[in-house]
């Protein structure tokens, strides 16, 4: 990719505005994110420093099946800052046990949420007739 960059400095960072973003099943999880993964032109990995003002989470309790992710935290006394680096598969399967909730995210196709009492299990195995 010729546009992409490799380097952005601390200055650039200091000065770049974050996009202000709720979490669509928490509505007190707010945070201002930079995302330097779009910044360099990465598209299979997620890299963002996040910013939680006081009073307010960072995201609602999550859990992937198939994508790695980790938060490295900056500071925190007063303004929670925090690096958040994670995959970014075609496709996932997240789970939100606080509400109950797990989401199904598929290239191409609009994302599906679900309740886990009415999810099904079937009795089958990849491969198995």
């Amino acid at each position: 990719m010729s546009d992409a960059r490799s380097i952005v400095t601390a200055a650039e960072i200091e000065v770049t505005e974050g996009t202000a973003k709720t979490h669509f099943k928490n509505e007190g999880a707010r945070r201002a994110n930079i995302s330097l993964g779009e910044l360099t032109g990465l598209t299979r990995l997620g890299f963002h420093i996040v910013a939680v003002q006081p009073g307010f989470e960072s995201t609602e309790y999550q859990v992937h099946h198939h994508e790695d992710e980790c938060t490295y935290v900056l500071a925190g006394t007063e303004v929670l800052r925090c690096i958040v680096v994670g995959q970014r598969l075609d496709h996932g399967v997240t789970d939100y046990p606080n509400k109950g909730k797990r989401i199904f995210r598929n290239k191409g196709l609009p994302w599906t949420l679900g309740d886990h009492d009415a999810l099904q299990e079937l009795d089958c195995v990849v491969g198995k007739k």
